[in-house]
């Protein structure tokens, strides 16, 4: 083979290559997210369970959701009927994973084509082919389970490659293909027969392919839904257009404004942008390409549902994606052939193709799913979700099964299966009681598995917090392998948490924390604990996430935490040589014992087991918060406001202590992103502990406040500044002795004759935010950051810092004696500078 024969061949080689490690790496990502559980009755479990039932003979039966009972009446997707036939060679749910997968990167092979039949260049037409598979809307779709419309774009490529060159049987044979994916698409099939009617001059073809299309999405969405349910239950995203099909339509022909105001509030400028990026915005050259999407445009945008507005974490953006590299394809053939002298043609090509590499590489990096790129994830496979296959094992094939949501795709190869809480006729119950508990309150879980024991449920099996409930089982003891989910195999805890110890009432012992966002980008807090005599009465533990105020922004009052409903802690026990002995559920789940709280410290305990209690996942919608923890004796109706508390009686670091010694702070955390570009990704941002500065104060103080309270420094971030910015001093506390009130602070800012020109009163703080002064613990420093914002009107000129103590209820200021006292009870801190 000639040198010139090889670099022909080799962007096809190259090619091909991409499209089989596209599969193989999908494939492999898509797999390692089901058998981390992390895949979901809504949408996996709906597709599996309709599509095995296909292929047995129930066509589209579905019973995940309630009043549903053919997966028709949700969506019309005939593809499900082939892709059925698949079952009989290999039932599973990872069958669709393998195959959407496959197709998706096929893909690729059409835009090549398309591409180097307009742009007659190997090279050129690889990087549009390689800006498929980089797009991180295909990727999305892709990586979020199954779903027949993520198998569309494939097809609709295909469509117009053949539509291209002229192969109308294959035309004809595609666009059936991509019309079958979900009701939607045949409407973009209908825009291809626009575009070959105006801009390929086949009228026939044209009006066939319009004229079939159309009937089809007509007979597909008042037809075959109306006939197996109540119509398309997604009208309801467009019900502030009109309350039918008709009324909608009008309204977006007639009510230009309303429309607006829907394209404004989704963002519509920068979703179309975002649309262009992986083709270098050479798609605004071909308009005409990228108006054959405009239906599905026009549904995700005119949506009032924010979830069809995002375009690189769900699976709405994918059918634009083949008019956006299409049109790129075509706009790079009109930037080439008509626009670059040909003396110039192929450096053009070149620069071109460069810059399409490095918009798409960047969008990757920023938006993908490859290792590296914005919401790649990499979960784990843990002994915890082996032991769930093991469960799943010992379901029968003929059961009726209700499971939790993100069990359900494990266990839905069944003529009915239900989302739990709905059991109906079910006669199997799996969950997993140490996850998330949606679509329910933790509580109302503990209480109906209660309930379901009591009305016929015994447990079959129960390990690691996995509960299987069977009508068929008689025993209503709890194994000891349930509780293995709450107990560590060591008193180390985990990799990655920071040791600690404090001894909460000389009985509960906290050893370890853990503060970390999970795979949905949720906070979650893990707690070690040891215990220093068994049998105890039932404590709870408090978890707050307060605001730099003080103010709670989460408790587990709200959301509790699965260790108390599941694993109280007078099962607990000192030695994890102990064996816990099988305990009815029922006593788990009664009232808590009555023994007294009060016993001995026991010490020096050989091979003493640590538990480890887990907040469940929350969204904390901020990005600092202050961690304080506690702890108070489980009597009825008893919570953190009214129950007895157990006060911290000894520490080996220092942590501030509110309301009155019960509640330890244990710091600040605040979310950073290791990322330099923006992205969405979940996992781009960690939850990190605030460190107060270590650095000594820059100008040493001699002042006492009261004769218990020393500010032994001061530290001015900037001098001189500007009238526009913020002034920024740093206030190094200590207290000599106990404090028995709360004092507050006074920062002024004092102009040449006297007068205060900018103040700050408020409580004192720390890095981590409000900290009262009868928290702080003796003999340790306390900085302060004040921040005094500064009037824009303030003249240049030298002012003085004096601050102070007062009682916030009679404003009476604590005496300062020292080098650096005032005559008014105050502490010159020097003066700063403003330009």
């Amino acid at each position: 083979m000639s040198t010139n024969s090889w670099q022909q061949h080799l962007p096809k080689l190259l090619l091909f290559l991409a499209v089989i490690g596209y599969a193989l790496y999908f494939i492999w990502l898509t797999f390692l997210r089901f058998d981390a559980f992390e895949a979901r009755a809504l949408d996996l479990g709906n597709f599996d369970q309709a599509i095995w039932n296909t292929s047995q003979g129930r066509w589209f039966h579905l019973t995940n959701q309630e009043g549903i009972v053919n997966r028709l009446s949700l969506h019309v997707e005939p593809i499900l009927i082939p892709i059925s036939w698949l079952y009989w060679i290999y039932s599973s749910p990872k069958t669709l994973l393998f195959l959407q997968s496959v197709v998706v990167s096929l893909g690729a092979l059409f835009v090549y084509g398309l591409a180097h039949i307009e742009l007659k260049n190997g090279w050129l037409s690889l990087i549009f082919a390689g800006s498929f598979l980089l797009n991180p809307s295909i990727q999305a779709a892709n990586w979020l389970e199954f779903h027949g419309l993520t198998l569309a774009p494939t097809f609709l490529l295909a469509a117009f490659y053949f539509l291209r060159t002229k192969q109308n049987t294959l035309f004809i044979l595609s666009a059936i293909l991509a019309a079958s994916c979900k009701e939607e698409i045949a409407l973009l099939v209908l825009m291809m027969g626009l575009y070959a009617f105006l801009f390929m001059k086949r009228r026939r073809l044209g009006i066939v392919t319009m004229a079939l299309s159309l009937t089809w999405a007509l007979v597909a969405v008042l037809g075959i839904q109306q006939l197996f349910g109540n119509g398309n239950i997604h009208w309801g995203r467009y019900a502030y257009l009109g309350e039918s099909p008709l009324q909608i339509v009008t309204a977006i022909v007639t009510q230009p404004s309303v429309v607006w105001s829907q394209l404004q509030k989704a963002d519509a400028f920068v979703y179309l942008i975002r649309h262009l990026i992986p083709v270098g915005f050479l798609g605004v050259l071909a308009p005409e390409v990228l108006f054959m999407a405009l239906p599905s445009l026009g549904l995700n945008l005119l949506a009032d549902f924010s979830p069809m507005h995002q375009i690189d974490t769900l699976i709405y953006a994918a059918p634009i994606v083949p008019f956006a590299t299409l049109s790129g394809v075509f706009g790079a053939h009109r930037l080439l052939n008509r626009w670059s002298p040909e003396k110039f043609r192929s450096l053009a090509s070149w620069l071109v193709g460069i810059f399409i590499v490095s918009a798409g590489l960047a969008n990757q990096w920023a938006y993908g799913y490859l290792p590296g790129s914005g919401h790649y994830q990499f979960l784990a496979i843990t002994d915890h979700h082996r032991q769930a296959e093991e469960m799943i094992r010992q379901i029968p094939a003929d059961a009726k099964v209700s499971a939790q949501d993100r069990l359900n795709p494990h266990v839905s190869q069944r003529e009915t299966i239900y989302i739990f809480p709905r059991v109906e006729d079910a006669d199997t119950v799996f969950l997993d009681v140490t996850g998330s508990p949606w679509p329910q309150h933790p509580n109302d879980i503990h209480k109906q598995v209660n309930q379901l024991l009591i009305s016929g449920f015994g447990i079959a099996a129960a390990q690691d917090g996995y509960l299987l409930l069977s009508q068929n089982a008689i025993n209503q003891d709890m194994p000891p392998s349930f509780y293995s989910a709450w107990q560590a195999d060591t008193i180390a805890p985990a990799t990655g948490a920071n040791p600690i110890n404090v001894t909460f009432g000389d009985l509960f012992k906290l050893v370890g924390l853990d503060v970390f966002t999970d795979r949905n980008g949720e906070l979650v807090i893990k707690l070690f604990w040891q215990i220093l005599d068994d049998h105890l009465q039932d404590v709870n533990f408090h978890v707050a996430y307060l605001d730099r105020s003080g103010t709670p922004l989460h408790t587990t009052q709200f959301y509790p935490l699965p260790a108390t409903l599941w694993y109280p802690t007078s099962l607990w026990t000192v030695s994890a040589s102990d064996d816990i002995s099988v305990t009815s559920f029922s006593n788990v789940l009664s009232d808590t014992q009555e023994e007294d709280p009060q016993r001995g410290n026991t010490t020096e305990i050989e091979n003493v087991r640590t538990y480890v209690v887990q907040t469940l996942p929350w969204n904390l919608e901020s990005e600092q918060f202050t961690l304080a923890v506690g702890l108070f004796w489980a009597e009825d109706g008893a919570d953190w406001s009214s129950g007895k508390r157990l006060p911290v009686t000894e520490m080996e670091q220092t942590y501030p202590l509110l309301e009155g010694g019960t509640l330890l702070r244990i710091g600040g955390y605040e979310q950073v992103s290791s990322r330099l570009l923006p992205s969405r990704n979940i996992q781009s941002a960690q939850w990190v502990a605030q460190q107060a500065s270590t650095s000594p104060p820059t100008q040493i103080m001699d002042a006492k406040l009261g004769g218990q309270i020393a500010l032994s420094g001061v530290t001015l971030e900037t001098n001189p500044l500007q009238a526009q910015e913020s002034l920024k001093v740093n206030l190094h506390w200590r207290i000599t002795s106990p404090i028995e009130l709360d004092y507050s602070l006074f920062f002024h800012l004092l102009n040449s004759n006297g007068d205060v020109v900018a103040q700050l009163d408020r409580q004192p703080e720390d890095v981590a935010g409000f900290l009262p002064m009868t928290s702080w613990p003796l003999q340790y420093e306390i900085v302060d950051p004040v921040v005094l914002d500064l009037p824009e009107s303030l003249p240049p000129g030298s002012y003085r810092m004096l601050a102070g103590l007062y009682f916030w209820q009679d404003g009476q200021r604590l005496l300062v004696t020292g080098a650096n006292a005032t005559a008014e009870n105050g502490v010159d801190l020097g003066r700063v500078i403003v330009e």
